[in-house]
């Protein structure tokens, strides 16, 4: 019982002592120590007093029969069993009837009612609500007041257009919770149906338009937007546009084509490498200078082959201007975009049509480059790019023939020896007349395209104000129910192509396409800590930047590390 007594030896003490001196010169048992009388101090009394309290409020303690078998019931503690070995055994349901039974009782308790009885809420503080912004207003001819003090129009109660914050809680409760965020016209009947409001309709697109969960998951998934071709040419070897294509393992080393392509012509060359690397990049391009001269205007992705010093010192010495582009944004880029996809859809037709592997694809590519450069287009005023891009006549499959017979004997159309001399003045003639025509085709596709309904909205934010981002282009497939427009963002730069974007919660920089930014408010919000919640609560991914420190849980016995 002494074990079970907390601070019992302190507390004893002065009783213990006192019972010392008076059994002094005699027996120390039980029987000499009950024929003894003992006359207490006062500190003696006020221990004796203690110790009974210990005592009313000790608990009763059952020591186990070191002779049984012992069973412990505990709760899944993460602080004391996890420095157990256990080992689990199934027990079959007929054997576990009475320790099922009683591990079960514990659980059956009654529910806490949190109120005793319902009670019936009434109406009358809020029809003082609405009868009190009433009492500012005029109300109109048509309305009549009712017995309780309220304006109606006929059966519906009649809200003044300057009660704000009244229309404002309306519109709350008619939108969100239970109502599932839906539409104006859902929010405009339920309103309409109980009130009576003065231009109700724009109240209510107003208010969803200021909704920032609609925001994230209504409207599509971009906004077009003017910052579309940020360049344009119409000269020869002008604009060069380069990119690398994922071809694939071959038989070979080879799994990337570095796709070439002039801007103005469409003149295309492939060349197959191991790797999208800045020395393959800076091959291709003197390659590409030996033969038609260098462009004066590279235009290329963002990728670190493209952006490398190596590169860029290359740019510098042939006196040329490096212009990149946003990663999922082919506008600016584009013209390289649709070469990659002519590119696999011309291979896929070879494999099947020669009956070889996919891995061949290396010994295919002269075949690709071929048709490319050698197919008249209609973008191209149905000139081929070889015509435009070296002056070449475009070859005819249909100029060589094959005449049956017996023997075939395979024919080609005769043609005359020209005269060089008139031959080139020609030549230079109808070069400007196939490029004069091919900017006009190609100016009335584009003025087509642009003067569609809809086409593109202006940009209605600036530097400092809030934005949401799309994240059309993200690997969203694993989370359908994830959000398309996240954020807000504070914008903090722009260009004449891109702007720059700050997370709230990361304070990372980000360069977006216009067309993937929505406005959400002006540089005058409030950034709240319940906002900061509600930006950290999307699926935010935080990077590990440092390592900072790191030690060792001996609860634990594991390493735990501290990172930035």
């Amino acid at each position: 019982m002494r074990e079970g007594l907390v601070d019992y030896a302190r507390v004893v003490k002065p009783l213990q002592e006192r019972l010392g001196e008076s059994l002094r010169g005699t027996k120390r048992s039980k029987r000499a120590a009950a024929g003894i009388r003992i006359s207490l101090s006062h500190r003696e009394l006020a221990s004796f007093e203690a110790v009974k309290e210990l005592l009313s409020n000790s608990a009763m303690l059952t020591y186990p029969d070191p002779s049984k078998q012992l069973c412990l019931l505990s709760d899944a503690s993460d602080s004391g069993l996890m420095e157990y070995r256990y080992s689990i055994e199934h027990i079959e349901g007929a054997n576990n009837v009475w320790a099922d039974l009683i591990s079960r009782w514990a659980g059956q308790s009654k529910p806490v009612a949190i109120r005793s009885s319902a009670k019936r809420l009434t109406g009358t503080k809020r029809k003082r609500k609405i009868a009190e912004a009433q009492r500012d207003c005029r109300p109109p001819p048509t309305a009549c007041k009712a017995d309780d003090g309220v304006w109606r129009i006929g059966d519906r109660i009649w809200i003044p257009g300057s009660a704000k914050e009244l229309l404002q809680r309306l519109m709350i409760v008619v939108h969100c919770g239970a109502n599932g965020h839906r539409g104006m016209h859902v929010m405009t009947n339920h309103l309409r149906r109980l009130f009576e409001v003065c231009g109700l309709s724009e109240r209510v697109r107003d208010f969803s338009k200021r909704c920032l969960l609609c925001l994230h998951v209504k409207g599509g998934v971009i906004i077009p937007r003017p910052f579309s071709e940020t360049h344009f040419t119409f000269e020869r070897n002008e604009t060069l546009h380069w990119d690398f294509l994922t071809l694939g393992e071959s038989f070979g080393s080879s799994q990337y084509v570095l796709v070439m392509k002039d801007e103005a012509t469409h003149f295309a060359e492939l060349v197959a490498c191991d790797g999208p690397t800045s020395e393959v990049a800076a091959a291709a391009i003197l390659d590409w200078h030996s033969r038609f001269g260098i462009p004066p205007t590279w235009v290329s992705d963002s990728g670190s082959h493209f952006t490398s010093k190596v590169i860029g010192e290359l740019n510098r010495r042939l006196k040329a201007q490096q212009k990149f582009t946003l990663a999922y944004t082919p506008w600016k880029n584009g013209s390289i975009e649709r070469v990659n996809r002519d590119i696999i859809q011309v291979l896929k037709a070879l494999i099947l049509e020669l009956k070889v592997s996919a891995a061949d694809w290396p010994y295919l590519l002269p075949l690709v480059q071929s048709s490319l450069n050698h197919s008249p287009v209609q973008s191209l005023a149905n000139k081929a790019p070889i015509e435009l891009f070296t002056g070449l006549p475009c070859p005819n499959t249909l100029d060589t023939v094959v005449l049956p017979g017996k023997k075939a004997r395979v024919v080609s159309l005769p043609k005359e020896r020209p005269d060089l001399d008139n031959k080139l003045r020609q030549l230079r003639a109808s070069l400007k007349v196939m490029h004069k025509a091919v900017n006009e085709v190609r100016e009335r596709q584009a003025l087509r395209y642009r003067s569609r309904r809809h086409y593109e909205q202006p940009v209605n934010f600036s530097i400092g104000d809030y934005v949401l981002r799309s994240r059309v282009d993200e690997k969203l497939h694993a989370n359908k129910l994830g959000v398309t427009w996240v954020g807000p963002y504070r914008v903090t730069g722009a260009t004449e192509y891109y702007f720059t974007v700050e997370h709230l919660v990361t304070g990372k920089f980000t360069n977006v396409h216009p067309s993937r930014l929505k406005h959400y408010a002006d540089s005058s919000l409030n950034v709240s800590a319940e906002l900061i919640d509600h930006v950290a609560s999307q699926g935010t991914l935080l990077a590990v930047e440092a390592l900072a420190d790191h030690r060792y849980n001996t609860s634990m016995k594991v390493f735990e590390i501290k990172v930035k």
